[in-house]
């Protein structure tokens, strides 16, 4: 009989998708990072951000600080520009 890999059997608790639990910020730059071919560890890196603080914004456990929103832009070549509601289009 085969081992069965559940919660139930191996003490760990199934864990929800990142993209379930992850802030909307992280599904943007999932996006950008697949098209420009960068990896986690990389814009880390780039951003000058430890790659276990970005770990904890991918499962939801925590959210990223405007600061570090806008590091991560920058090295993916984006800038934070504040738009009023209403006028963008």
């Amino acid at each position: 009989m085969p081992f069965d890999f559940s919660a139930k059997q191996t003490g760990f608790k199934k864990r929800k998708p990142a993209a379930a639990e992850a802030h909307q910020f992280i599904h943007f730059i999932t996006d950008q990072s697949q098209r420009q071919r960068k990896s986690w560890e990389e814009i880390a890196l780039l951003a000058g951000i430890d790659a276990s603080t970005i770990k904890r914004w991918r499962f939801g456990r925590t959210e990223p600080t405007l600061r570090d929103i806008e590091k991560v832009l920058n090295v993916l070549g984006f800038n934070l520009v504040p738009i009023r509601k209403g006028d963008w289009q």
